[in-house]
């Protein structure tokens, strides 16, 4: 199994808010980059999407414990992983951060692994634009 950890977001948005508004996979197109992602599509607890010259990709939400958000692929993602967002109250807002744990093979791991730190970094930073 790989871990990638994916920079901290620094919100002005309570757990509470942030939590609702990560819950919510319509929300998700917010947070990619547009310039790289393709046949985005959503509905409340699911998305999919293509990354420019890979793989569709497909979330769906497995648990929300209001400071804890699981996300977990699904077909056709070419790969098996996890995504968890941990969101630690503290004044005036909250601290989000990202851990994903994938099931890679080595040459796998070569080819995604950086590409999905640079995702979940762009995630981090749009995360707080949406919610600063």
């Amino acid at each position: 199994m790989t871990t990638i950890t994916g920079k901290s977001a620094t919100l002005k948005a309570d757990a509470s808010k942030a939590s609702a508004y990560l819950a919510d996979m319509n929300n998700f197109e917010q947070l990619l980059p547009a310039d790289k992602i393709s046949d985005f599509k959503s509905e409340t607890d699911h998305c999919s999407f293509k990354i420019q010259n890979a793989a569709t990709i497909a979330l769906e939400l497995q648990k929300n414990s209001g400071t804890e958000l699981v996300y977990g692929s699904k077909a056709p993602t070419p790969f098996r992983f996890t995504l968890t967002v941990k969101l630690e109250e503290q004044d005036g807002g909250c601290i989000a951060s990202q851990v994903c744990e994938a099931d890679l093979n080595p040459m796998l791991k070569m080819m995604v692994q950086k590409p999905l730190n640079k995702l979940f970094d762009y995630i981090a930073e749009q995360l707080e634009v949406q919610l600063n």
